[in-house]
């Protein structure tokens, strides 16, 4: 099944000399010159300004595009959009293929971006359960994250914290952090980490202030953005305008990790 496509309208064009907009002049304006860009699931449609007011009337707005807002951008669906045709604008209603992971569910697009080459085609697993499953695999890796876990559980008994933390919980803090290009991203600087480098355990409310040992109150980050927070809280992170409750980053969750 594919993924139903928006189209999205903006005014990246010229005005046109002409001030009256019949419907012939629309489609000789817009004819040829419209241009067309995929990105993720959306198919970008790039008219005049002018006509957005023209289908407006026809069309119902559903939702800026992420990254797009204050661009003079406007999204309707393609069930809505059956008379733009009258107006001259094409409309590619071609689906996009995506492809379902066999562990978790997720679907993703069927590309190399998000599943890795097999046998000629694409694996049947996405890219990120493959990563979390070759970090679990990992023995030397599942030790280092056991005595990063165990150093956490001393500093808490050291303050009397609640909570404990196991390595199962690194484990799927890390792919919580990981984004769409199998990059460990810092929660506070989004720089990429090195896994077999140094990388720190950051409690966001820090244990001595009456912070919990939990998962929930854990974020990876560069050892600088460590340093520099100290025991600073969320004070530290109003200062550098990163909002407390989207901790760790809003990125695509693993869901099969052990």
């Amino acid at each position: 099944m594919g993924v139903t496509k928006r189209v999205v309208y903006s005014h990246n064009f010229p005005r046109p000399k002409r001030k009256n907009w019949a419907s012939d002049e629309i489609r000789e304006l817009v004819s040829g010159k419209a241009v067309y860009a995929q990105v993720g699931q959306y198919e970008f449609v790039r008219i005049p300004k002018r006509l957005i007011a023209d289908a407006m009337r026809i069309c119902t707005v559903i939702a800026k595009p992420k990254g797009l807002e204050g661009d003079g951008v406007t999204t309707v669906t393609l069930d809505d959009c059956v008379q733009l045709p009258l107006l001259g604008v094409i409309v590619i209603s071609r689906q996009l293929p995506v492809k379902k992971c066999k562990w978790c569910g997720c679907k993703y697009e069927a590309t190399k971006k998000h599943f890795r080459k097999r046998n000629g085609g694409l694996d049947d697993v996405c890219k990120y359960c493959r990563r979390a499953d070759d970090l679990v695999r990992n023995e030397s890796f599942d030790r280092r994250l056991k005595m990063r876990a165990a150093k956490a559980n001393q500093s808490a008994r050291k303050y009397g914290a609640v909570g404990h933390l196991e390595a199962s919980d690194l484990y799927a803090k890390i792919a919580e952090q990981t984004d769409e290009n199998g990059n460990l991203l810092c929660a506070y600087s989004k720089q990429v980490l090195d896994l077999e480098g140094d990388w720190h355990i950051d409690h966001i409310k820090p244990l001595s202030k009456g912070g919990e040992n939990t998962s929930a109150n854990i974020v990876i980050c560069h050892p600088k953005a460590n340093l520099s927070k100290g025991a600073r809280g969320v004070g530290w992170l109003a200062e550098r305008g990163i909002d407390h409750d989207r901790l760790p980053p809003d990125m695509p969750v693993q869901k099969r990790l052990i």
